[in-house]
């Protein structure tokens, strides 16, 4: 039986800190006791906003060496599969034993497959 983990969602505005905030937030987020960290992921949504979470999370991987790296959920069929496969991978060795991502094949923003130039079909 796994154990139960508790995390927290970095802030929308996460990556528009300076360093020093980064690295002071994801300290105090370890030394309270969670987990991990958690990042959503968006190619292009509603709007054009975008979270790219493989490499948001290898960013944070350097800051916070105690905490879990989520992402969920990677919307996987916007993108190549060697690709991804490849990024996930380099991930997950850069950060040992600290990578959990979620998959998904759809989203509710159609204008993401269409700007990844898939047909959601």
């Amino acid at each position: 039986m796994s154990s139960l983990t508790v995390g927290i969602s970095a802030p929308a505005d996460f990556f528009d800190w300076d360093h020093e905030q980064r690295q002071r937030y994801l300290t105090q987020v370890a030394d309270a006791g969670l987990d991990h960290v958690f990042i959503a992921d968006h190619v292009s949504f509603r709007g054009g906003s975008g979270i790219d979470a493989v490499t948001y999370l290898a960013a944070m991987s350097g800051i916070e060496p105690r905490l879990g790296l989520y992402a969920g959920v990677l919307l996987l069929s916007l993108r190549h599969p060697m690709v991804a496969a490849r990024q996930i991978n380099q991930l997950a060795l850069a950060a040992p034993g600290r990578v959990s991502i979620g998959i998904g094949v759809g989203g509710e923003d159609r204008h993401e497959f269409e700007v990844c130039g898939v047909d959601p079909a």
